[in-house]
């Protein structure tokens, strides 16, 4: 176990350093929607708060509010990369401290071979903060996953094993950015400009957000792969198989942005928040 509390590593310009400014930011994006309090499953992008926090906060606030343990999903792993897991004791998320579901963990571990996430990435941590506002005593399952279908679908079985035979009431949450178009990226097969712009928001991200929507979830994972539509697709493949065992019907499009939208430029990428009701 690397330490026995998992320190916040991104700076202040993906989200407020300070407890009193992460407050102030939730205070306002907090709506105060009456809610189905039903949803189990759910993703979400992982931007710094500027791009897409609000998109993150607004989704979250759909979940089950009596929730034990929310399993954070994120990504930028290749195929061939093992699952990553957090073993740490707590994680720092800015506004308080999370506990580590080390029991949840214990017993993937015993089912899949996790490796120990003890490197810096944003797609999980971002998370934190929002988590613990929502949730303020539940547990938190940091994963990180491939995209590959089998490995998502024998972490979605597991997660699901543990919940009904200990009678936990589990959320999953999967982090992804979309489309990632430009040069800063190295992906503009549509040319600059509008072109490409469109060609991001109505072909490309669509087709992404339309096959995990609809539990195309093995199709999403090899969009995402050759069409370079999601930087993690086995996080959002794990949110949608979670759903599909904990008999969600569909899943529903939320939001949909670019940062383009929020920041116009010549590069740009594609935010999306998705609920499996």
């Amino acid at each position: 176990m690397n330490s026995e509390i998992r320190k916040r590593v991104l700076p202040a310009g993906w989200y407020p350093a300070r407890k009193e400014e992460v407050l102030k930011q939730f205070s306002k994006w907090d709506r105060n929607e009456p809610k189905s309090n039903k949803i189990r499953a759910i993703i979400v992008p992982h931007a710094g708060w500027y791009y897409s926090g609000e998109i993150s906060f607004h989704a979250f606030s759909y979940l089950d509010t009596k929730i034990d343990t929310v399993v954070v999903a994120g990504g930028h792993l290749g195929k061939n990369d093992p699952p990553l897991a957090a073993k740490n004791k707590y994680f720092d998320a800015t506004i308080g401290n999370i506990d580590n579901d080390l029991e949840l963990i214990g017993y993937l571990s015993e089912k899949i071979d996790f490796y120990e996430d003890i490197y810096p990435d944003n797609t999980v941590e971002i998370q934190l903060p929002i988590v613990k506002y929502f949730f303020p005593e539940c547990k938190i399952c940091w994963l990180r996953i491939p995209p590959d279908y089998t490995v998502v679908s024998q972490i979605a079985e597991a997660i699901n094993n543990y919940a009904k035979s200990n009678n936990k009431k589990i959320a999953v949450v999967g982090s992804t950015d979309l489309t990632h178009y430009g040069s800063n990226y190295g992906f503009q097969p549509h040319g600059r400009g509008e072109k490409g712009l469109q060609w991001v928001k109505n072909v490309n991200d669509k087709e992404f957000i339309d096959y995990i929507s609809n539990y195309k979830i093995a199709e999403a994972i090899e969009h995402s792969i050759h069409n370079l539509s999601s930087c993690s697709s086995g996080a959002a493949a794990l949110a949608a198989q979670f759903a599909v065992l904990s008999n969600a019907k569909e899943g529903s499009l939320v939001t949909y942005k670019t940062s383009y939208d929020i920041s116009p430029a010549e590069s740009f990428v594609g935010y999306a928040s998705i609920i499996y009701y």
